[in-house]
């Protein structure tokens, strides 16, 4: 593509004058996402390889929910408990052997009461084995475009053997994986916001301690092993205005500290920032010069709604843009054609600007001038330059 010049828009832009101090968290890994537009709001290692823990079972459950949607299985099914999946290893929802067990239980005690026992008894009741239900598992973390993710059991447990490989992903995949979870199957995200299940007369609270408390937690997963610390992928709803939010974090030293960090990045994604429509659909944003049409001005056009994640008050301060494209442009020129690109900014945590983009078309046609009022308007021009 030649270089875009020759005529600049200025519209909507660089997010300024808006500066506060800089958040940190005790975490060795953590992301903060808007829901809606899933722009990242803060991130610390956020690629770094980490040990999910127990958040391995959102990837379980995930695969259990699109088993059912594909009507592979039914909520009322019941697997055979065998002697895999009765070892109670770590945390359990005490299955008895040779039993059987519906997989909506199976579920409740592998989300609820996060049973390593149920992750087991659902991958072989839904695959046969453990090692197909993983091969589901890593080709699923592929499709949902996991890249740095590598699961070995559905439970998240560290293997027997610490030469043995370990579940592997990223705090980024998580939340790619929470997002998919919430937006995908609503009618059973309400398994996350379970706060108890009681099981072989046993009845365990939610390891989300934050379930039902002042920040709209509704999920989604606690985790903890010696590799990987304490962590957690959380699900948060502003109770004023329904904007969600995803955090992911691992690595914090206790229960205590995974609590409070996790409420300290809630409450920096929740009260610093704000969604705002930026454009709408077919929204004019500025007009370009047309060499020889039948009108000498295009209107271009944004033909998609755009919203974006700003911090708070920072749609106050928005000063200008730059428009892109080849000028002038040469008629004809068809309505809804890609003439460039329009560029817009706000302001990153740190200072650095970090340019959003979007594709601008013509907002209507444009035909070329017959010869003789070519003519006319060449020699208007030559005389006009002269």
């Amino acid at each position: 593509m030649r270089r875009f010049g020759g005529f600049a828009a200025v519209f909507i832009l660089a997010l300024s004058n808006f500066a506060w101090g800089q958040f940190s968290t005790s975490a060795r890994q953590a992301v903060v996402y808007d829901f809606e537009t899933w722009q990242l709001l803060y991130t610390k290692n956020a690629d770094q390889p980490m040990t999910p823990s127990s958040m391995t079972k959102i990837m379980t459950a995930y695969i259990i929910f699109e088993a059912i949607e594909n009507n592979e299985i039914t909520l009322e099914q019941r697997f055979r408990i065998t002697r895999n999946a009765f070892r109670r290893e770590g945390s359990t929802m005490w299955l008895r052997l040779d039993t059987r067990v519906p997989v909506d239980d199976l579920l409740n005690g592998l989300i609820v009461q996060s049973g390593n026992d149920a992750s087991v008894a659902l991958a072989e009741g839904l695959e046969g084995s453990v090692s197909a239900f993983v091969n589901r598992m890593n080709e699923t973390a592929l499709r949902l475009g996991m890249r740095n993710t590598r699961f070995v059991n559905p439970s998240g447990l560290n293997p027997d053997d610490p030469n043995d490989p370990m579940n592997q992903t990223t705090a980024n995949d998580i939340a790619v994986l929470s997002r998919a979870m919430i937006d995908q199957f609503p009618q059973y995200y309400t398994y996350f916001s379970t706060p108890e299940f009681e099981f072989a007369g046993i009845n365990q609270t939610n390891r989300n301690l934050l379930l039902g408390g002042p920040f709209g937690v509704d999920g989604i997963k606690t985790g903890y092993t010696a590799a990987g610390g304490y962590g957690q992928a959380v699900s948060a709803i502003d109770q004023q205005t329904g904007r969600r939010i995803v955090v992911v974090f691992n690595g914090t030293e206790s229960k205590a500290a995974r609590k409070r960090e996790a409420e300290r990045l809630i409450e920096f994604g929740l009260e610093n920032f704000s969604n705002h429509q930026i454009f709408d659909v077919n929204q004019i944003v500025g007009y370009a010069p047309v060499w020889l049409g039948t009108d000498q001005l295009m209107p271009l056009v944004v033909k998609r709604r755009v919203r974006r994640t700003l911090r708070v008050n920072a749609i106050n301060n928005m000063q200008g843009t730059m428009i892109l494209y080849q000028s002038p442009l040469n008629a004809p020129v068809a309505e809804g054609q890609e003439l460039g690109r329009l560029l817009y900014f706000s302001l990153g945590m740190s200072g650095e600007s970090a340019p959003f983009e979007e594709t601008i078309y013509a907002g209507k046609n444009i035909d070329k001038l017959g010869p003789l009022d070519a003519a006319l308007e060449g020699v208007y021009h030559y005389f006009l330059s002269n």
